[in-house]
């Protein structure tokens, strides 16, 4: 059997502002566009299970990039696959996702339950409530002495396009708090 070791590493993009945000502008003035949130959701469910996959390749468990077989390996190893031949050294396979927040840590539950109830088939409403709520979901932890988790970073941290965390948080706040918008952000009280 030849060896099929041209298959490259590659991983999902993450979504365009652009698209999320003319996605919900039109859903706030009543036009649905449904190819404009099948892109999005589609996008997001991509990026997502590449989230998947790159966790899982750090917990020992690489799917193959030639046949999406499953290769069980060690980290010092050269990653081979025994079904088509496609090999990486893992130093290589690890250079592929290093910084492209596609780990998915304390978030994986969300990023797992979106890839688990996706359906491109959906309720054009259903769909558009999916990514609001992945989109919108913060990593938690608890800290030893506080009873309440603490927010760390948004989710969309991960999954949006953007020069840093800060400039997706700015984006999220347009996005929920944007002119026009019909949700308005907490007034302090005295």
């Amino acid at each position: 059997m030849p060896e099929n070791t041209t298959s490259p590493i590659q991983w999902a993009p993450k979504v365009k502002q652009d698209k999320l945000r003319r996605l919900y502008e039109s859903d706030a003035r009543g036009i649905r566009d449904d190819d404009l949130l099948n892109e999005v959701a589609f996008g997001l469910y991509l990026r997502c299970t590449s989230i998947l996959e790159v966790t899982a390749a750090v917990k020992g468990r690489v799917k193959c990039h030639g046949c999406a077989a499953i290769i069980t390996h060690a980290r010092e190893d050269h990653l081979r696959c025994p079904a088509c031949g496609w090999k990486a050294a893992w130093k290589d396979y690890q250079h592929s996702y290093q910084a492209k927040q596609l780990f998915g840590g304390a978030a994986l539950p969300f990023f797992q339950a979106y890839v688990a109830h996706f359906n491109i088939t959906g309720a054009y409403q259903d769909k558009l409530l999916a990514i609001d709520e992945l989109i919108h979901q913060f990593h938690w932890y608890h800290k030893a002495n506080q009873a309440l988790p603490e927010a760390v970073r948004p989710a969309a941290a991960n999954l949006i396009e953007g020069k840093g965390l800060v400039a997706v948080l700015a984006f999220l706040d347009a996005l929920s708090y944007g002119e026009g918008s019909t949700v308005t952000p907490a007034t302090p009280q005295p």
